[in-house]
């Protein structure tokens, strides 16, 4: 699994902020014989990726836990998905700091679930 994502949190309610995610995962690649009667093997390969649009809430200041949900939008299908992890934000200078945080999520698939888990680092920068 390899993943990227910006998240921007537009609205603030005590330690609760509201906010979006848009994001790419790689989560898989494999190789398989797609002819396995023929003589000789035939390969390929195939690639599982996704792009994804959440709408996440982080809840808390210096230490904090994530819920995030919505779509994520595979090669020809879209699919739910939901995730919860937590996290510690670790203060630079001024409005800098570096995020680190651990997630889990669940992706619905019709053949087969998906079920992410992630550990990240970032660069926040705040506002206010």
């Amino acid at each position: 699994l390899s993943d990227g994502h910006a998240q921007a949190f537009l609205l603030a309610f005590g330690p609760a902020r509201l906010g979006v995610e848009v994001g790419h995962s790689d989560y898989m690649w494999y190789e398989y014989n797609y002819c396995p009667n023929c003589d000789s093997p035939a390969y390929t390969d195939r690639s599982v990726a996704a792009s994804r649009v959440l709408a996440v809430a982080q809840f808390g200041y210096r230490f904090f836990a994530e819920l995030a949900g919505g779509m994520h939008m595979f090669d020809g299908f879209n699919d739910w998905g939901a995730y919860g992890g937590v996290g510690v934000r670790i203060p630079l200078i001024g409005r800098l700091e570096v995020p680190l945080k651990a997630r889990g999520g669940l992706i619905l698939d019709a053949d087969q679930n998906l079920i992410p888990l992630t550990l990240s680092a970032g660069l926040t920068y705040r506002l206010k």
